[in-house]
């Protein structure tokens, strides 16, 4: 796989609390383009903090998964600053003023918006008219092993 392509893995907060893993996923990413995506399973501590400071004084991107459950919420966003918001799916079930009004805040904070569970053109068209700067769902494409991965990515660049 290319530099060029980025890459996302989810972790938990208290993950990044340990020194040896952090240290472990700067030498594991060296020269690549990568975003740690924090799971809204467990609160972001003062020991985790440490942990996304010195990954991001390395260049490393992070972004709050799920954001509206668990853990994921704006108390979250202010203790991470996160470069990429990556709101639940349960958001497209509820108003659109409320999508819209949060992405907005997001995107005033400097982050990048996400729309996760997108599998219809209707789910679609919500986070689009939301303003979301990215989609997310099995609309385009389920989870693909690698060799499916390297196809899908050849057969969209021969469409652009």
């Amino acid at each position: 796989m290319e530099a060029s392509v980025p890459i996302s893995f989810n972790i938990t907060p208290p993950h990044l609390a340990c020194p040896e893993f952090t240290g472990a996923i700067l030498r594991a990413i060296s020269g690549s383009r990568v975003t740690v995506e924090i799971l809204e399973t467990h609160p972001v501590t003062t020991e985790s903090l440490a942990g996304i400071r010195e990954l991001k004084a390395h260049g490393v991107e992070f972004a709050l998964d799920d954001f509206g459950t668990g853990f994921s919420d704006w108390t979250q966003v202010e203790l991470v600053r996160p470069n990429k918001l990556k709101f639940d799916r349960s958001w497209l079930n509820g108003p659109a003023k409320a999508l819209l009004g949060a992405i907005r805040r997001a995107q005033d904070m400097g982050m990048k918006t996400v729309v996760e569970g997108v599998e219809h053109l209707w789910q679609f068209e919500m986070a689009q008219d939301a303003g979301a700067n990215a989609v997310q769902g099995f609309r385009f494409s389920r989870s693909l092993p690698l060799n499916d991965f390297n196809a899908f990515v050849e057969r969209q660049s021969l469409n652009a």
